[in-house]
């Protein structure tokens, strides 16, 4: 909703309402005694998107992720900063109270150097981890490169519609658990050519750090990384240059990424979730709608992205909590006044309701990896509801696009 529409429905003019969210949201919520309270988790991530006019296109975006690793709620915005680099971080943790800093336990983050650095200095009792969701995205990065590269060395161009490899790019990111038989053959087909042994070497390695991951047992998850990680840390041929890079990075930060499966529940996922509703909120309110420094919704923010047409400032001004954290035999329920998701705990179906303007478009689960699990395309509707018993228990993250 744009600033003349909320202005109208506060029978206000355009500037007034512009200065009023501000405002309101300030007293609500920046000087709110209860925004700091509690919080043992933390995560801190970096975020590209220009909120401001002026000034770093980057922000920093701090989480609590406390009520998530206790299990009793989702997670909160804590802050927005422009900047990202270890000086922002370290001067944001340096206008904390002392005590504050001093209850933090854990600080989950990407591999940007940077925070890992700010968080040593500043944190020195904190533990480090860096969560699955960064650590898969590396994986996964490499293995777009190294196809990527493949492509380019076989065919002598970008990938086009009809080419193996690249017609196969968003199955080489499918687990193999969860793979179709068309999938599979196309995987097959692709594997059986000499001069995409590279390609399968890194999806191999691939699959097994999600694997890692995804093992319920945490102590032999825990030693199925270690082996992963001690494979490309050494030993790796010239020409798998994405492997070595890989194996380079989490040689450099194994202590962080085995921290995880000592401290489950930090994930990054919620708030790339939230990293996503922000992004959202930008592109509604024209990418300044709301100010740096300041968390977006009352309290507490959404878990996931929403839907696209969320009404922005509508929900800024009405205090909407959109909690989407969805759990497999994990009891969690939230109020929800638009998107509606139930059973919460949910077994064998999921149904997803829409209670404002336009239809349901597509519906896509995550696991906390930021694997995608289930998607759901062409709904065209209101409701819909998904087939949900082949998930494993655990949370996920539901991604609702409306239009």
């Amino acid at each position: 909703l744009a600033g003349a529409g909320a202005a109208e429905g506060l029978a206000g003019a355009w500037d007034g309402g512009s200065d009023a969210v501000p405002a309101e949201g300030g007293r609500v919520l920046i000087d709110g005694p209860q925004r700091f309270e509690g919080v043992k988790v933390i995560c801190v991530d970096g975020h590209c998107g220009r909120y401001t006019r002026k000034g770093d296109k980057y922000v920093m975006v701090v989480i609590d992720l406390t009520p998530v690793r206790d299990g009793t709620g989702p997670a909160r915005l804590l802050d927005m900063v422009e900047g990202r680099s270890k000086q922002v971080f370290a001067t944001w943790l340096d206008e904390r109270p002392q005590a504050w800093r001093d209850q933090v336990e854990i600080v989950a983050m990407d591999g940007f150097t940077g925070f890992k650095t700010a968080a040593v200095d500043k944190l020195p009792d904190a533990v480090e981890v860096m969560d699955p969701f960064h650590v898969v995205q590396l994986a996964g990065d490499a293995l777009d490169r190294c196809r990527q590269r493949v492509q380019q060395e076989t065919l002598g161009h970008r990938g086009r519609a009809g080419d193996p490899l690249y017609g196969a790019r968003r199955t080489l990111h499918t687990g193999v658990d969860l793979l179709t038989d068309k999938q599979q053959a196309r995987l097959d087909a692709l594997f059986s050519h000499d001069d995409h042994a590279a390609v399968e070497v890194t999806w191999g390695v691939y699959q097994n750090l999600v694997d890692a991951y995804r093992n319920p047992d945490r102590a032999a998850g825990r030693q199925a990384m270690q082996k992963v990680i001690g494979a490309i840390s050494r030993g790796v041929p010239a020409a798998l240059v994405e492997l070595h890079k890989l194996g380079s990075t989490l040689k450099r930060r194994a202590g962080d990424v085995l921290a995880y499966f000592d401290h489950p529940r930090t994930s990054n996922g919620p708030t790339e979730a939230i990293n996503g509703r922000l992004y959202t909120s930008g592109a509604t309110t024209g990418g300044g709608g709301f100010p740096i420094h300041a968390p977006l919704i009352p309290g507490h923010t959404p878990y996931c992205l929403a839907a696209s047409a969320l009404n922005a400032i509508e929900g800024y001004l009405a205090q909407l909590e959109y909690d989407a954290t969805v759990g497999v035999d994990d009891r969690a329920t939230s109020p929800l006044n638009v998107l509606q998701l139930f059973p919460n705990p949910v077994e064998d179906q999921l149904t997803v309701q829409w209670h404002t303007g336009g239809f349901i478009q597509s519906i896509s689960i995550y696991d906390l990896t930021g694997r995608m699990v289930l998607e759901h395309s062409g709904v065209n509707a209101g409701i819909c509801t998904l087939a949900t018993g082949g998930l494993a228990s655990g949370m996920y993250t539901v991604s609702v696009r409306t239009g």
